[in-house]
């Protein structure tokens, strides 16, 4: 091994141990409301029983010390690891895990949470939705762009007037997408 090489990797194992022991990633401040329990969470969480690297109990973990309260396990095209994850997290982790999947299709990645059964990816983005509404489910754009496969999307609370084929003014709106 090159001397080079050597203080590479005693540095990668330096910042790695050093970073763990001081854990600089302290829980953000919670909101706080006299009209509403407000919740942290995290609705795109992939785990290793698909395409995320850790297994539910360690993201559970991970949810926990970084002070979310709900996160969602949403990997692509399937539920096994939101069903698998909600039984093996349980009741008494104090983390709410909510059950979705990201349907990923050729031109959008689509978040459904609180569904029972998966969505087919092959369809629209319109029909996706509409399908995700049916069982009772909640829509968010994974990747938000303006439009998506047919369906108004909105990140961060507001939507963009179109005015002519340009951008125009910022409007409120829910974040998440809708049909029409």
């Amino acid at each position: 091994m090159s001397v080079v090489r050597g203080m590479a990797v005693v540095s990668v194992v330096l910042g790695v141990a050093i970073g763990s022991l001081l854990d600089l990633n302290a829980p953000a401040a919670k909101a706080a409301s006299a009209e509403y329990q407000v919740l942290a969470a995290d609705f795109h969480v992939h785990t290793f029983f698909g395409d995320g690297a850790l297994p539910p109990w360690e993201i559970a973990a991970e949810a926990k010390r970084r002070g979310l309260d709900v996160i969602a396990v949403t990997n692509h095209n399937q539920m096994v690891a939101a069903r698998l994850g909600a039984w093996l997290v349980g009741r008494g982790s104090g983390l709410l895990l909510l059950k979705g999947e990201e349907i990923t299709a050729p031109n959008y990645h689509l978040v459904a949470i609180g569904i029972n059964r998966s969505i087919g990816w092959r369809s629209s983005a319109a029909d996706a939705i509409a399908a995700v509404h049916a069982q009772g489910g909640v829509a968010i754009a994974a990747h938000p762009v303006r439009k998506l496969d047919g369906a108004r999307c909105t990140r961060h609370g507001f939507a963009r007037r179109n005015r002519g084929g340009q951008s125009g003014d910022l409007r409120p709106a829910p974040v998440g997408c809708r049909t029409g």
